[in-house]
């Protein structure tokens, strides 16, 4: 994109899990903080660069179907035992968050 020397954008998505933290889902929270963290410094070094190339971060919860991420799990890998009480609240934390998101923002353009 740099050696292009043209007007490009970057968007990556992090939803809203990485601008907070919840309970029962650590490495997801770390790995979502992480794409803010990584986007927020590629902004600020494509700006010392001068490149016309512009970043966003899409920071709400998305409706991906992540929440239905058990219906592609093969068969050998499924979870024969019942949810625990913390899974149920999770799940339904979880749902409910997704459901509430619809769009993503532009966080940070070019100029």
């Amino acid at each position: 994109m740099l050696r292009a020397d043209e007007p490009a954008h970057i968007v990556n998505t992090a939803s809203v899990a990485g601008l907070l933290a919840a309970s029962a889902m650590g490495v997801y929270f770390a790995s979502k903080h992480a794409v803010v963290a990584i986007t927020e410094t590629l902004y600020h070094d494509l700006r010392v660069a001068r490149a016309s190339i512009g970043v966003s971060l899409c920071p709400a919860f998305v409706p991906t179907g992540i929440a239905d991420a058990e219906r592609t799990r093969p068969t050998s890998l499924a979870n024969a035992e019942p949810y625990t009480a913390s899974q149920k609240l999770a799940a339904w934390q979880l749902n409910r968050a997704v459901e509430g998101g619809k769009s993503c923002r532009r966080a940070r353009s070019p100029n």
